[in-house]
């Protein structure tokens, strides 16, 4: 899956889905994408304050919270998705909140190739 389809699926055809897979590929390069767009959005409100004065800086901060509360869905139910993939439940991703070991785990398992054929949550 190519940055492109792996984004459109993403935003478009999966914005809501909790269920199913999602490959290694979907997900890094979904990854890449909300990397690509909070870095174009941070560089905006460092330039709006110079350009428009303290407006620019206000709505600066309100289009990087509507991009934050619009990409938050799809982000974290691809995520689930990715889980999935390792045949793991979506509820493994709270380990997100434990300090150092939780993040590390899940970096590793994303990282990870998913179980081959079906699983628990669907085909390949």
């Amino acid at each position: 899956m190519g940055f492109v389809s792996a984004v459109k699926k993403a935003l478009v055809l999966d914005f809501f889905n909790f269920k199913g897979r999602a490959s290694r590929s979907e997900f890094w390069w979904f990854q890449l994408f909300v990397i690509l767009t909070e870095a174009v959005f941070s560089i905006l409100i460092a330039i709006l304050p110079a350009v428009l004065g303290n407006t620019g800086a206000k709505v600066g901060i309100v289009l990087f919270v509507i991009l934050l509360n619009g990409i938050a869905i799809p982000t974290v139910a691809v995520t689930v998705r990715r889980l999935h993939d390792l045949d793991r439940s979506g509820r493994w991703l709270l380990l997100a909140g434990v300090p150092i070991i939780g993040p590390i785990l899940l970096l590793v398992w994303w990282c990870t190739r998913g179980s081959p054929g079906p699983n628990s949550y669907g085909d390949a």
